[in-house]
């Protein structure tokens, strides 16, 4: 499986390096190795013995490292990235990443329309700060959508986003990205303003930001 990602990532960077080169840019640097979007974990052999003393996050970081230290042979400054999500949430028992993987939160255990420091939001506030912790350089996808049974209803979440966003930036996170795809139910226009002033200054009031956007 190792060999087929690597001959795979590699068809990818130099197909991404010919198509930079053409349009006179440069190549992209980071590369989503990831976990499918669902629940079930690996129950073969070889997944199971190295599970006996690591936690899953831990067999998928093991294989990230493995991969950015060939492929950054070729390119060094290649970064790889790879979701904490659903049984790759919890951050590895031994395992640590390389300097460069990044590791991407997403949120599945909290009520979104809420900011992080609400109650409902304690489980994966506690994620938040066992990752700040492993070193790695961390990164977000956060749903300003619903979802789970209720897709595309109202979510009026942007009176937590500046909260939200604080806790990130005190825990050190880089890259950040909020799912949009309802455009009208979402509130978008505000939401994705709030969010760039927020990405400038997470120390800026969020109910200020709300009043100033639908006066203007």
């Amino acid at each position: 499986v190792f060999k087929i990602f690597l001959a795979s990532l590699k068809r990818f960077v130099k197909k991404d390096e010919e198509r930079a080169k053409k349009l006179g840019v440069k190549p992209p640097y980071r590369y989503n190795i990831s976990m499918n979007d669902h629940w079930v974990l690996c129950q073969c052999a070889n997944c199971n013995a190295f599970l006996k003393n690591e936690r899953p996050s831990g067999m998928y970081i093991d294989f990230l490292n493995r991969l950015q230290r060939e492929i950054r042979k070729i390119r060094p400054d290649i970064c790889l990235e790879t979701l904490a999500y659903y049984f790759t949430e919890e951050p590895p028992v031994n395992v640590k990443p390389d300097p460069g993987i990044i590791i991407r939160l997403c949120d599945t255990r909290s009520n979104n329309a809420f900011g992080l420091k609400h109650p409902d939001a304690a489980f994966y506030k506690k994620l938040i700060d066992k990752w700040s912790k492993t070193g790695a350089t961390l990164s977000v996808w956060d749903y300003g959508i619903t979802y789970f049974g209720a897709y595309g209803l109202p979510l009026a979440s942007e009176y937590g986003l500046a909260e939200t966003m604080k806790v990130y930036a005190d825990n050190n996170f880089k890259h950040f990205f909020w799912e949009h795809e309802n455009t009208y139910e979402d509130f978008h226009s505000l939401k994705t303003w709030m969010e760039a002033k927020l990405l400038e200054n997470p120390n800026l009031d969020g109910n200020k930001l709300i009043l100033e956007f639908m006066n203007g």
